[in-house]
Order: structure tokens, then C-alpha cells, then sequence
């Protein structure tokens, strides 16, 4: 085996000094670099915990060299959106789109980057969407009866927010006509601004029955009608339901009774 010279000794033990300083970016002799990545935990919403409509996700970082960003992962995907570059670090989740009345698990995870390009990573959050009907369920109890051209009858006179004038001066719902019905019924809604707005027929459990609505409309006075079906089509059976609508942060319901 050859034997190295003390002038190559030298060389490699030079060139190895090197290779070590330039790995770690300290080439000015300065060795000063941040070799620990920032501690992050998520702080809302609470591991297990049920959640519907927009949740906030936040999240606790701290470094000692400073954030560059934070990024939020829903079930091991990034959103579009889900990136935070300045404190407080949160994330806006939009859990409409999942059924409403239905449950589905999901995993919440953040990973903060300090200035340096060192990553750390929360831990896992389990939250349940979809237990908390986004819908007032309560009363149950009857509805406003109307015959086939609008006039009431008699009933519940606490349902429904009916809105009148010709340009309307209120968002509006109802009433129902004709109620009770066995066959299809014309449910009136008015927008006193052009809005986005959703219509559905919900049953006493929350679940979505059918949903005749959900557009971007002008002002003005609508009207839609419901055939008794769901949303495949088939007929819903003999029972109470109720029909609710949302725009611009109003919201209205009344009951119908289908024979």
C-alpha cells in the first residue's frame, strides 16, 4: 500500500476543511448557522373536536432565527391558499362543500420554515366535519297553510319571511304555496341586492333532501318550484320538511308538509 507524503497529508486535510465549511455555508469563517428548525403546533380548532361551515386553523411557530412561512395541509394536501407568510399564522377552511347532516374524518397538519431554510412540523390534529347542522333543526311542530295561489289559512305564523314592494327592501322567503302539498309547490324569495344565495329542503335530521338554489342572483323577486323529489329524483316520502335559505348572512326557513 502506497504511503502518503506529509505535503499530501497536508492537502487532503485542507481540501476536507473545505468540503466541511462549504456544507455548511460558513466559508467566512464565522461557523454561526442555524441548524434547528422552528417548533410549530396547531392551536385551533382542538384535536378531536367537531367542526362545520369556516373553520380557522391556527397555528403557534416560534424560531430563533425568524418565519419565512407557514403551511397548512388538509388530509396530506396543501390548498392553493393554505400558505401564511406573516403572523398570526391561520388558514380559513371552507367545510361546506362536505354533505351537510353527514360526518367525515380529516387530518389537520402545519410545517413552518424559518429564514434559513430549516422545516418543522406539528403534530397531527383529528377533527370530525359535519356533526353541527349548519341549519336550525328546532320546532318541528307545523306549518303556515296556504292554498294554491298564496292566501293563508291559518298555522304557523312564525315561519317564513316574506319581503313585498316591486324592487324588494328585504331579502325575503315564502310563504310556500300550496301548503300542505302533495303535489309540486312554488316556494317565492326575494334579494334587495344582487347576491349570492342557496335554496335546499332539509329534513328533521338535517340531511339535504334537495337543493333548488345556489347561484349568484340580481334583486329582484324569484320564485322556484319543488316536486316533492330529492335529489336523484325519486319522491320523498309523507313528512315534514323545511326549506331554508342563506344569502348575504340572512337566513329563513319554513316548514312544509308533504302529504
Amino acid at each position: 500500500m502506497p504511503r502518503l507524503t506529509a505535503a499530501r497529508s497536508q492537502t487532503l486535510l485542507v481540501f476536507g476543511m473545505i468540503v466541511v465549511l462549504a456544507s455548511t455555508g460558513c466559508l467566512d469563517g464565522s461557523c454561526d448557522c442555524d441548524g434547528e428548525p422552528p417548533t410549530i403546533r396547531i392551536t385551533s380548532p382542538a384535536d378531536g373536536e367537531n367542526v362545520s361551515g369556516t373553520v380557522t386553523i391556527t397555528a403557534e411557530v416560534s424560531d430563533d432565527e425568524g418565519v419565512d412561512r407557514v403551511l397548512f395541509y388538509i388530509d396530506q394536501q396543501l390548498p392553493a391558499d393554505g400558505t401564511d407568510i406573516d403572523a398570526p399564522y391561520e388558514y380559513s377552511w371552507d367545510t361546506r362543500a362536505f354533505p351537510k347532516g353527514e360526518t367525515s374524518a380529516h387530518t389537520l397538519r402545519a410545517k413552518a420554515y424559518d429564514t434559513s431554510g430549516n422545516a418543522g412540523t406539528s403534530d397531527v390534529v383529528n377533527v370530525t366535519v359535519g356533526v353541527q347542522c349548519p341549519y336550525d333543526v328546532t320546532d318541528f311542530t307545523g306549518i303556515l297553510e296556504t292554498d294554491e295561489v298564496g292566501e293563508i289559512l291559518g298555522g304557523d305564523s312564525s315561519d317564513w319571511c316574506p319581503s313585498g314592494g316591486v324592487v324588494p327592501s328585504a331579502h325575503g322567503l315564502g310563504p310556500a304555496y300550496p301548503n300542505s302539498a302533495t303535489g309540486a309547490i312554488t316556494i317565492p324569495f326575494a334579494l334587495p341586492l344582487a347576491t349570492d344565495v342557496v335554496v335546499e329542503i332539509i329534513d328533521r335530521n338535517c340531511v339535504v333532501i334537495r337543493t333548488l338554489v345556489d347561484a349568484s342572483l340580481l334583486t329582484g323577486h324569484y320564485t322556484v318550484l319543488w316536486d316533492l323529489a330529492d335529489q336523484s329524483g325519486s319522491p320523498v316520502p309523507a313528512d315534514l320538511y323545511r326549506c331554508v335559505m342563506v344569502a348575504a348572512g340572512f337566513y329563513c326557513h319554513g316548514d312544509i308538509q308533504v302529504e
